[in-house]
């Protein structure tokens, strides 16, 4: 059975969910999907826990965890402005939070 579905725009990327090209704001990461691939630029402003730190942007903060590989045997400040790829992670329970775990972390 043939299934037609809409064209696509040739300049639409048809894996856009699992690509992070594009900078994103902590801020928009709210209005994402569950398991959506991110990437945004901004400071680790605070270790927490479990190789968990706090993220933040000209917009807001996040919780990222980054495992020790990821960091490239490389030390960052809270001045340094990195750029970090990952999947949006989406807990509802007991009330929505949202979290980031980072594949990659990009320095300039």
């Amino acid at each position: 059975m043939v299934t037609q579905s809409a064209p696509v725009n040739a300049s639409q990327a048809i894996n856009e969910h699992a690509v992070a090209n594009q900078i994103r704001t902590v801020a928009s990461l709210s209005d994402l999907r569950d398991e959506t691939m991110v990437r945004l630029q901004g400071k680790i402003t605070k270790a927490l826990h479990d190789e968990k730190y706090e993220f933040t942007d000209a917009t807001g903060t996040v919780v990222v965890e980054i495992d020790d590989k990821d960091w490239q045997g490389r030390s960052v400040t809270n001045a340094d402005v990195i750029t970090i790829v990952g999947e949006l992670d989406i807990d509802y329970m007991p009330t929505k939070r949202l979290k980031v775990d980072v594949d990659m972390v990009e320095y300039r």
